[in-house]
């Protein structure tokens, strides 16, 4: 599969006007090679007819079994200096970069240490190449959907009065590791009454009460790649009936925007299917964010799904259908879902009980 990537990226090079490309975001690397060591130590340098990883003694085996497409170089000093010789072997002279995943301070160095080079943006072209998913990827993130549900599902029975957030976040963390997570796919969101209308609110040493709404986000990384789901269950109690009511405009917002959802649509067209629900109900103001992202490798990558999502939504995305309502002071809700563009709508892929 990395051959194929290398060859699809290489098609990019005459439209950006260069003979090689030195990939440093650690997200790119393992896209294009299937290296996951850590963030930082591994760069990949490809030219029109070669392609190089080059890391530390730390990675030999691991880079020989996950990047066989790629010639290894190990360096034992300074990596920069091993980079800038190899570049000059090459003699390559127009080198493409990423300049998001660079510091002002790295691309400095990169000037002084490639003596003859001109260094050229590559914007986002991997990062619109990762946008479309194949067979494969879409695949492992379906596995790593079905790992994060079946956890959520096993930690369900913890959310009640008298439990700590923290505590019912980490279990939640450990089923998703006992079921084949490397680790979690981004920070456990937990937040319980009140803070329910924190829409990023980590678990707390809050204690649930009866009747709460208890947001609860979690994602599981699985072989490289990302899950997303938000669910709101509320604890055995009473409940407030204006927080059952918001739990049922939100679960409207996010329903109708999967079942009006067509291919072609773009990320504008579709938040405002779910913005215009709660617009209507008159929590408006209380949806601040935008309905959804793409995820991947990365948990936030494109498409947008938002205000700002001009790009038409295709056969092989994988974004998030997140619509929420945060009342300050009362609490909060939201439900997200992930979805995989088919050629006649949205596939969910994640847990379908609310």
């Amino acid at each position: 599969m990395s051959q194929i990537r290398i060859d699809a990226f290489r098609s990019k090079f005459k439209e950006l006007k260069i003979d090689s490309a030195l990939i440093t975001n650690p997200y790119d690397v393992f896209y294009l090679s299937g290296f996951t060591g850590m963030d930082g130590d591994g760069y990949l340098i490809i030219t029109e007819k070669k392609a190089f990883i080059i890391t530390d003694s730390r990675y030999t085996v691991q880079a020989k079994e996950q990047c066989p497409e790629y010639t290894l170089k190990l360096f034992g000093g300074p990596k920069l200096d091993k980079v800038s010789k190899l570049v000059a072997t090459l003699g390559i002279k127009k080198m493409g970069v990423q300049d998001e995943a660079l510091s002002f301070a790295q691309y400095q160095n990169f000037k002084k240490a490639f003596e003859g080079v001109k260094f050229s943006s590559m914007g986002n072209t991997l990062t619109m190449m990762r946008m479309i998913k194949d067979e494969d990827e879409i695949e492992i993130i379906k596995k790593a959907c079905v790992c994060a549900w079946q956890s959520y599902e096993a930690i369900l029975p913890l959310v009640k009065a008298g439990n700590r957030e923290v505590d019912v976040a980490a279990q939640l963390e450990l089923e998703m590791r006992k079921r084949g997570a490397s680790k979690v796919s981004f920070d456990t969101i937990l937040a319980s009454g009140p803070r329910s209308a924190m829409p990023h609110g980590a678990a707390s040493e809050r204690v649930i009460k009866a009747g709460e709404p208890v947001t609860i986000d979690f994602g599981a990384l699985y072989q490289g790649y990302c899950s997303d789901q938000t669910r709101t269950p509320f604890a055995p109690g009473r409940r407030n009936k204006q927080l059952v009511e918001i739990y049922k405009i939100v679960e409207e917002a996010h329903d109708q925007a999967i079942a009006k959802f067509k291919p072609g649509m773009t990320g504008i067209e579709v938040d405002k299917i779910a913005r215009d629900v709660i617009t209507k109900a008159g929590y408006g103001k209380e949806f601040g964010h935008g309905l959804g992202h793409g995820v991947g490798v990365e948990i936030h990558e494109l498409p947008n799904v938002n205000k700002r999502g001009t790009i038409p939504l295709t056969k092989g995305m994988v974004f998030s259908i997140e619509p929420g309502i945060y009342v300050e002071g009362l609490g909060g809700v939201r439900i997200e879902d992930l979805g995989v563009v088919t050629d006649s709508g949205l596939e969910i892929i994640t847990g379908k009980s609310k």
